[in-house]
């Protein structure tokens, strides 16, 4: 059963940055079937998500993946972030703030939360915070109130 997974992650790595995108966006929705329980076991494969071409693409089944996983994914949260933010400064039509923010933005929040005790998270999240204002990202404003930053 290993060696099956391990010859799908390396199917999926490749897909990610297929120059289909037909292929990416399937590829992309293997966070769908994926167990929340298993999601640690997994974090390679959904940080190599994030650097990949797929990223920016059909991300609802990634960010509902990190919804639900039974695990610590504040270091993806962030990485998430901080790419989505890239995509948008670069222009990249595919990245849709309105979609991916609405499902982001409450992860964001809840990793700020989690983070009181970690300087190093929690500056990259108020840079986030940052470039999500610039950007006019719905709710971050709401996420900023709360925590009385605006």
């Amino acid at each position: 059963m290993a060696d099956h997974a391990n010859r799908a992650r390396k199917i999926l790595l490749a897909a990610f940055d297929d120059e289909d995108s037909k292929v990416r966006d399937d590829s992309a929705a293997c966070f769908r079937v994926l167990n929340p329980e298993d999601f640690a076991r997994e974090f390679s494969l959904a940080k190599a998500f994030i650097s990949s071409r797929a990223y920016g693409g059909e991300n609802w089944a990634f960010l509902n993946a990190l919804e639900d996983a039974k695990t610590d994914t504040t270091e993806l949260v962030i990485s998430a972030a901080e790419r989505s933010t890239d995509l948008i400064s670069e222009g990249k039509p595919q990245m849709t703030p309105k979609g991916d923010f609405s499902a982001l933005t409450p992860l964001v929040q809840a990793a700020y939360e989690g983070t009181r005790n970690d300087a190093s998270l929690r500056t990259r999240l108020l840079n986030v915070f940052d470039r999500m204002l610039e950007q006019n990202v719905g709710g971050i404003e709401d996420v900023l109130r709360a925590h009385d930053r605006v």
